[in-house]
């Protein structure tokens, strides 16, 4: 996690707990063999001499746990998902239905720390948003804390998995039409479950929102990543005149707005949620005073990197598509990159010898779309810093970086006529996933 807070670590209060909890049911031994696949693959990468025999238990473990996901939720059947009725049945109790989406949630864990690149914690993403409905549907996962906190996470994840692009979903026999349609939108498509959701992410005396712990991404900045998403799935599916619809343009205005006027304030997320009663979450081995700190600036990243994919995905790399005057005035891509990796450099010069891994998404796209030689040299430690966690994704996430710095060396951005100096480079890292087929699990 970004911080250390034994506390407040779904891990370990939530999904192991569960895992281990008699009567044993298949829901909880399909948690269970999800969260040893991860503690496999994280040991391999961490190890010399046992690397292939950590790999293998991974392996058979991650198979294991696929395969009963796959039996509970589509009744056995790839080819014919169950009824709610059938999930009913194969669920007993409110324990196996909160196991189960904590399940689909740990499938994707495992492809970050496998590192394996196919779209297969995508898919178990899908299966996450059909747990929800068969169980049923939002309403019950807004009844208590736990069930929140799950579902704050699948939206975090769901959200974050949405800005890839991911899209091959129909070869899988896992999947079916529903969930294919599912692929290319957020849970957000309507305004009775976009209210739900917004409830799901706000604190309340006896609920409290979590993500900024455990994900290091305040509620603000999730909330604009979504409508980037959803504002660019619009820009890409209509025309150029439907784009440019006066409606459409105050949205993409608004959320400018929103997303940047929070860089100019030093505040902005200073102790911007806490826990029930008033105090902050309090990490294991160093004061309040510095686990706020951590915290902080983890969340600032996740705000820097939110407003360069803003850049990426409403602008096409450029300083910005509206006619807003006030644009004019915003930091460069470069310096958006260079803030980004800053927070993320305070997070790792707080933390050296303690367990804190900071979150993949912030990290790849401040990297990715580095231009500048010595933010690229920055890139290059903050990854080699990461990898010491035992994360399998590192490696593939520098890869494709590399991928793109060179597609954008060779376009020719450094040439001052191409009128993007300190802007973003002309390659859409998601055209060079989709093309090289890398679907790495963004977290």
């Amino acid at each position: 996690m970004p911080t250390s807070a034994p506390s407040q670590n779904p891990y370990l209060r939530l999904y192991l707990p569960m895992a281990l909890e008699e009567p044993s049911t298949a829901a909880k031994k399909c948690l269970l063999q999800g969260i040893l696949a991860v503690a496999a693959y994280n040991k391999a990468e961490l190890s010399t001499s046992d690397r292939r025999t950590y790999l293998r238990q991974a392996a058979e473990f991650k198979n294991q746990a696929a395969e009963m996901l796959r039996d509970i939720v589509l009744g056995g059947n790839d080819s014919r998902p169950s009824t709610a009725a059938g999930a009913s049945v194969a669920l007993g109790d409110d324990t196996d239905k909160q196991a189960l989406l904590a399940a689909a949630l740990t499938m994707t864990t495992v492809e970050v720390f496998s590192g394996e690149d196919q779209g297969k914690g995508y898919e178990s993403l899908l299966l996450g948003k059909r747990i929800i409905r068969l169980t049923g549907g939002l309403g019950w996962w807004l009844q208590d804390g736990p069930r929140m906190t799950l579902l704050q996470i699948f939206r975090c994840l769901e959200i974050v998995a949405h800005t890839s692009g991911w899209l091959c979903v129909s070869r899988s026999s896992m999947l079916s039409e529903e969930d294919v349609s599912d692929a290319t939108s957020t849970s957000s498509s309507s305004d009775s479950t976009a209210e739900m959701e917004s409830l799901a992410m706000a604190p309340s005396p006896t609920h409290q929102y979590t993500l900024d712990v455990s994900f290091g991404v305040a509620m603000k900045t999730l909330r604009c990543l979504n409508q980037i998403i959803e504002l660019s799935s619009l820009k890409s599916n209509g025309s150029a005149g439907e784009w440019r619809d006066t409606e459409s343009a105050q949205k993409v205005e608004r959320l400018e707005e929103e997303l940047f006027d929070s860089l100019d304030d030093p505040d902005a997320f200073s102790g911007h949620q806490e826990a029930p009663g008033g105090s902050s979450a309090i990490q294991e081995g160093i004061s309040s005073y510095i686990s706020e700190e951590i915290k902080e600036n983890h969340v600032w990243a996740f705000h820097y990197a939110t407003a360069i994919f803003f850049r990426r995905a409403m602008c096409d790399g450029r300083a910005s598509d509206t006619v807003n005057p006030r644009s004019t005035d915003r930091p460069t891509g470069q310096e958006l990159v260079s803030k980004a990796l800053e927070h993320l450099e305070n997070v790792d010069a707080l933390s050296s010898d303690i367990a804190v891994a900071n979150t993949l998404w912030p990290g790849f796209v401040a990297a990715v779309e580095a231009v500048d030689m010595d933010l690229r040299h920055r890139a290059l430690i903050w990854f080699a810093r990461a990898r010491r966690h035992g994360i399998g994704n590192i490696a593939k996430a520098k890869a494709l970086v590399m991928e793109v710095w060179r597609r954008v060396d060779r376009s020719g951005h450094s040439d001052p006529s191409s009128g993007r100096r300190g802007e973003l480079g002309h390659v859409d890292w998601r055209d060079v996933m989709r093309e090289k087929g890398m679907y790495i699990m963004l977290t």
